[in-house]
């Protein structure tokens, strides 16, 4: 991995806490197993890191009625429970990107929360 990249992700991402945004980070990491399944190189960078809403384009809005109804749903949930499972963010040559957790970007969206606790990893340039 070109150091200096990471280096730089891990400085414009630094390790979250364990509230992220008024929210609790939860420990339970979904879908790990999509980082392989999507990558063939990647490097993580270590821990759980705070990660600023304002690195991505999103709406809070699914092109699907019944989408719509499971991030709002999803949106009052986290509003309650106050806490959030970390989402996976990659960072490839085009920048960072969410490869697990849309749903929850999209109802953390709609809560006005500025940053998120995601797992990072770095994909190889070829």
């Amino acid at each position: 991995m070109n150091w200096y990249r990471k280096a730089q992700s891990a400085q414009e991402y630094p390790r979250a806490g364990d509230v992220v945004s008024g929210l609790r980070v939860l420990e339970d990491m979904p879908n790990t197993s999509s980082i392989s399944d999507s990558m063939d190189d990647w490097e993580e960078l270590p821990g759980i890191r705070e990660v600023p809403m304002s690195d991505f384009e999103v709406t809070g809005r699914s092109y699907s009625v019944s989408e719509n109804k499971r991030i709002r749903e999803l949106a009052t949930s986290i509003k309650e429970s106050r806490e959030i499972a970390p989402l996976i963010v990659a960072i490839d040559p085009d920048g960072p990107y969410i490869l697990e957790g849309s749903h929850r970007i999209d109802a953390l969206y709609l809560l006005g929360i500025p940053t998120f606790p995601a797992l990072v990893v770095i994909e190889e340039q070829e």
